[in-house]
């Protein structure tokens, strides 16, 4: 009967059948879709795609895809996020959409202070620099955050965090994430010395059992010493001659 009544007023029932499709994207139904579809469905702008990522319908957006439609609005990532709608984030990055920008890093974390997004973009998106890690860890405190961020970076957020007397950042960062290298470690060490003596205090009763933070009470006299300890008095290192 619609077949025939579609021959007859193509125009009134492609009009019906438009507000069907409307109602039905709106509502994610995609059994009316599947129905609808087989007169031919056209989408006139991008807003039931955006729609569909607003509200985090992945079914929705599968359904797009397998029946021919574009999901290219190069603002689709931009609008999960600001949604909160790490589902669709994940989904988008499985069909060719990059985490390629720390904006979204910042608008997660300081924006809509979203932990669950902003782990996942971090660990999925570029490099944190310095500016965007300080105000993640420090400022907006997604310390876990600290364990993306290079070491170089890392011994910087450590100064800050010292320099604050940030003792949540502190402990985070030293028991929780390692340092190999010895110019960092040497001006962890120093600032540590250079700190009141009540911060100072606390960083020994706190830190001075947790293994990771052994190199953190060290120096470099103590160090040598040990070393020179490992081949004895009176034994040869190496690279020396005789």
């Amino acid at each position: 009967m619609l077949q025939t009544l579609f021959e007859r007023r193509p125009a009134f029932v492609q009009d019906c059948l438009r507000c069907l499709v409307h109602v039905a994207c709106s509502k994610g139904n995609i059994a009316i879709l599947d129905w609808v579809n087989q007169f031919g469905i056209e989408l006139n702008s991008t807003k039931p795609i955006r729609d569909a990522v607003s509200r985090n319908d992945v079914k929705m957006l599968q359904w797009f895809i397998e029946n021919g439609f574009e999901v290219t609005d190069p603002d689709l990532l931009e609008v999960a996020v600001e949604h909160g709608q790490l589902d669709v984030v994940r989904w988008l990055s499985e069909h060719g959409y990059a985490v390629g920008s720390l904006e979204l890093v910042k608008m997660a974390g300081e924006r809509y202070m979203n932990v669950p997004m902003t782990r996942w973009l971090v660990e999925n998106g570029p490099l944190l620099d310095l500016s965007t890690a300080m105000t993640l860890v420090l400022e907006d405190r997604h310390i876990e955050i600290a364990w993306w961020v290079a070491e170089k970076d890392r011994s910087h957020l450590v100064l800050e965090a010292l320099h604050k007397n940030d003792r949540e950042v502190l402990w985070w960062i030293l028991a929780h994430t390692q340092f190999q290298d010895e110019s960092a470690r040497r001006s962890i060490r120093e600032a540590i010395h250079g700190c009141p003596k009540g911060t100072q205090q606390w960083f020994e009763e706190a830190m001075s059992q947790v293994e990771a933070c052994r190199w953190c009470f060290s120096t470099p006299g103590i160090d040598q010493e040990a070393e020179r300890g490992k081949w004895g008095h009176n034994s040869i290192q190496p690279g020396a001659t005789t």
